[in-house]
């Protein structure tokens, strides 16, 4: 496999406080996300969820923005938090767009 670019979409840095709730579960887990795309996050939190688990993304953004997505991967992080990706579903592209026009952002987090 080439050394190429691993994503189908670019993501950036960012630094958004979150909480994301498992859909169908009382689970809830507060974090921040830590890079964003159009296709997808990456986020630390303070509790686990479950890998393909959908879950709900609200972003306390300005305006506060509710995505969905799906646990992609799950790894830890340092200090005990768990970090995982999510993968965002095709209709929500649009509005992760506009925030990301919003934020400004502009450091990418590159393809290693």
């Amino acid at each position: 496999m080439g050394a190429g670019h691993f994503r189908a979409y670019q993501r950036f840095v960012v630094d958004i406080d979150a909480n994301l709730r498992a859909t169908g579960r009382p689970a809830l887990a507060r974090g921040r996300v830590i890079d964003l795309g159009v296709g997808g996050a990456a986020c630390e939190l303070d509790a686990p969820l479950r890998m393909g688990e959908e879950v709900e993304i609200e972003l306390s953004s300005a305006p506060p923005l509710r995505l969905r997505a799906v646990v992609a991967w799950i790894a830890w992080a340092e200090l005990s938090s768990v970090r995982i990706g999510v993968r965002f579903r095709p209709e929500d592209v649009d509005a992760v767009a506009s925030v990301l026009e919003f934020l400004g952002v502009q450091d990418d987090v590159g393809s290693e």
